[in-house]
């Protein structure tokens, strides 16, 4: 990740500009075991973005200067394998298609059932492990293989050119 630090396997920032909801969200998913960080502007978020990768972004469709859409549009570009869910208490079809269309993982209506969205976080979490589990065991063998061929010529640089 470069500069960029990874926080845990289930770090989320939620990004509302609805106190109660923040609050209500981060100490639920904080009881869940997540890592948990807010922002309530768009803005605010970004500034956590620069700073570290999240696996997973809730954020509020309606913001007060960029809409959700923007959101899940720029936080794809910074980190493409971020699970995002959308969330509003004035949900539309368009707004819902519009977002899935960009990326996010899934778009929830308010008022939610904490527990649904707990466990969409746990499938969304569990799909990415293992989509991403072929690649680490690629890469697991490539190193291994790298390794064995190391050990067999040597760490003679003209063995290694032949």
């Amino acid at each position: 990740m470069g500069l960029q630090e990874n926080l845990t396997d289930r770090s989320v920032l939620i990004i509302d500009d609805d106190e109660s909801i923040q609050a209500l969200l981060q100490e639920f998913l904080r009881l869940q075991g997540f890592l948990v960080e807010t922002a309530a502007t768009a803005e605010e978020a970004f500034q956590h973005l620069k700073l570290c990768s999240y696996n997973a972004i809730i954020t509020d469709l309606n913001l007060p200067s960029l809409d959700g859409t923007e959101v899940v549009k720029q936080a794809l570009e910074l980190y493409p394998e971020t699970i995002i869910f959308v969330i509003t208490g004035a949900a539309s079809i368009r707004s819902a298609v519009q977002c899935i269309k960009l990326g996010a993982y899934d778009f929830i209506p308010k008022p939610f059932d904490l527990s649904e969205l707990k466990q969409k976080l746990f499938d969304a979490f569990s799909r990415k492990k293992i989509t991403e589990a072929p690649d680490k065991v690629e890469t697991r063998q490539i190193d291994a293989v790298e390794e064995l061929r190391n050990s067999i010529i040597g760490g003679s640089e003209a063995l290694r050119e032949l």
